[in-house]
């Protein structure tokens, strides 16, 4: 797969006003979910590209291009809403976006990254499991700093979201499965 998929930004700089040089960076992903009933048949599988919203791209640059502190874990969610704007802002939840919370265990499920090849990376070796407790219609996926579910303070990011083609339903008893997948290119020119 050699598709270059996400958000294109263009930076340019010039040096005393005379030089100018332009280059564009893609960045993007992909999610993958795949829904289990009780009984662990698969009920439907559906990907979708995602968005960098601001707030991630923002963070992005903050960690890397401004000394900022890198995250020790990542962490991927469902939503439930259907707003994928570049403007949502983790801080909104209910507002701008809405997080699906009815799954077991404590915690927004880790991102567990892999080896890197051909410029991207994936969690595909060790997938994110939500175990459901509740029902609902599955809208998309995001992706984090915090592992608290609902938003997790000042230094919770939202990096990146994507929105399902058609909303999904899930139920009490089901498994949803997040596999992530981020790339990076130049535009080679």
């Amino acid at each position: 797969m050699n598709e270059i998929i996400g958000v294109t930004d263009k930076i340019s700089c010039s040096i005393d006003g005379k030089s100018k040089f332009a280059e564009k960076l893609f960045i993007g992903g992909r999610f993958k979910f795949e829904c289990f009933d009780h009984n662990g048949d698969l009920k439907w599988v559906d990907k979708s590209r995602n968005i960098w919203v601001n707030e991630g791209i923002i963070d992005l640059l903050t960690v890397y291009c401004k000394a900022g502190t890198a995250p020790a874990a990542l962490y991927v969610g469902l939503r439930t809403d259907s707003n994928n704007a570049a403007a949502t802002w983790i801080h909104t939840p209910g507002t701008d976006w809405t997080e699906f919370t009815a799954y077991s265990g404590g915690a927004r499920k880790e991102w567990v990254d892999g080896t890197i090849i051909n410029n991207r990376i994936s969690n595909s070796g060790s997938v994110a499991v939500f175990p459901i407790t509740g029902t609902a219609t599955i809208t998309g996926g995001f992706m984090a700093k915090s592992s608290t579910r609902g938003g997790g303070g000042t230094d919770d990011k939202l990096l990146c979201s994507s929105q399902l083609g058609i909303a999904r339903p899930v139920t009490d008893g089901d498994t949803v499965n997040i596999t992530y997948e981020l790339g990076m290119n130049d535009d080679a020119e």
